[in-house]
């Protein structure tokens, strides 16, 4: 993006949620660890910023299979 003359790198983003929907909701599983590294990847080689929903229940907590979903993205994507 040019302003006033000058040249700015603006990334784009990617927002998206871990879980099927945007909002917890009880018996809701992460999605597929393959489908949601997909979408890490194809962000991260397109030089896009990745904003991954982890939504808490309904006590402020984030799920143990959600911290375990993510875990496994971490380790999937070497970050």
């Amino acid at each position: 993006k040019t302003v006033e003359g000058k040249d700015y790198y603006l990334p784009g983003e990617y927002c998206n949620s871990i879980m099927p929907q945007w909002w917890w909701r009880e018996g809701d599983q992460p999605k597929d660890d393959t489908v949601v590294l997909e979408q890490f990847q194809s962000c991260r080689a397109a030089g896009v910023n990745v904003l991954l929903d982890a939504p808490p229940d309904n006590h402020g907590l984030i799920p143990q299979s959600t911290i375990d979903a993510l875990m496994r993205l971490r380790r999937s994507a070497n970050i």
